[in-house]
């Protein structure tokens, strides 16, 4: 089952290298949240889920979740350890079936599509990067390309080009011969990125993939993420990226729109600045903390304690 499900929900997107993304990069001096205009408001969301509930064992996972992605935004998951990230992201993956609602990649309902053309959709960044199989780097990362091939197809120069052009935008290249069971933490969590960097899709979902990584790999990846949905072409003309996060002070610097799960449910969702409020902090992480505007008009909390 884990071999499989590392075939088809390979992660996505396009990577901050010029080459692959084919679009000057110097452009982007910021890496804070865009603001919403009158266009994305009316924009179509790429993903919709409504009223999505899933339970285990008589016990409540998830409870009436509704939640939507629109084009250019990345929309950060927040709370505390077992509030419903993770199971949230595996259903709105079809790796989990709701009890109840649906889910909507465009306008097709998600149960109704293939495995394939889900991936071709939409791709994931596992928190749990463990292997079963001893694979290379560079065979780990040439699955970002199996949902464009037959089954029994040989990769294509194309598909060629972009692994190696993933690989050198995570700094991976000399690393590609290597098993990836023998990397660090840091390093495999760098190589399940460029798995993504690999692969074309629309919508790109990560489960903590700062996690492993030292503070300069965190912001490499998260300015990234801001430049990937920031980014439209003729081939991708929206993108969109839900990333589940405990750092709540990198996802209000690069998240539009924060979702805030306790217990199985949605208890607050907007803006960083309308989530991340005293109550909030006290009331769903137990801590007291600073909520501050920087100078660049992102939020960060500070001077945190313990209630």
């Amino acid at each position: 089952r884990r071999l499989w499900r590392t075939f088809l929900f390979i992660p996505v997107a396009q990577a901050a290298s010029p080459r692959l993304i084919g679009i000057d990069m110097s452009s982007f001096s910021s890496a804070q949240p865009s603001l919403s205009t009158d266009k994305q408001l009316n924009a179509k969301p790429l993903l919709s889920a409504s009223q999505l509930s899933l339970s285990f064992q008589k016990h409540r996972l998830l409870d009436r979740i509704n939640i939507h992605l629109f084009p250019n935004e990345i929309v950060g998951l927040i709370g505390a350890n077992g509030a419903g990230k993770s199971s949230l992201m595996k259903v709105l993956l079809g790796i989990m079936q709701a009890d109840h609602g649906q889910v909507l990649l465009g306008e097709n309902v998600l149960s109704s599509l293939s495995r394939k053309a889900i991936a071709k959709y939409l791709s994931y960044v596992p928190q749990d990067t463990h292997l079963d199989f001893d694979f290379s780097v560079r065979d780990l990362v040439c699955m970002g390309r199996q949902p464009y091939l037959g089954a029994f197809s040989s990769l294509r120069q194309q598909d060629i080009t972009m692994v190696d052009l993933a690989l050198e935008a995570m700094d991976i290249g000399h690393l590609a011969d290597q098993l990836a069971s023998q990397l660090s933490g840091g390093e495999r969590q760098r190589v399940f990125i460029a798995r993504a960097l690999a692969q074309e899709s629309t919508l790109l979902m990560m489960d903590e993939p700062t996690a492993n990584l030292d503070i300069c790999h965190q912001l490499e990846v998260m300015q990234w993420l801001r430049r990937y949905v920031n980014q439209a072409s003729q081939a991708k003309p929206a993108r969109a990226c839900l990333i589940a996060m405990h750092d709540i002070n990198l996802a209000a610097r690069y998240c539009d729109r924060l979702v805030l799960l306790n217990k199985g449910k949605c208890v607050a969702t907007g803006t960083p600045k309308a989530v991340l409020t005293p109550a909030n902090l006290a009331a769903y992480f137990q801590i007291q903390g600073q909520v501050n505007i920087d100078q660049y008009h992102a939020i960060n909390i500070s001077d945190m304690r313990l209630l």
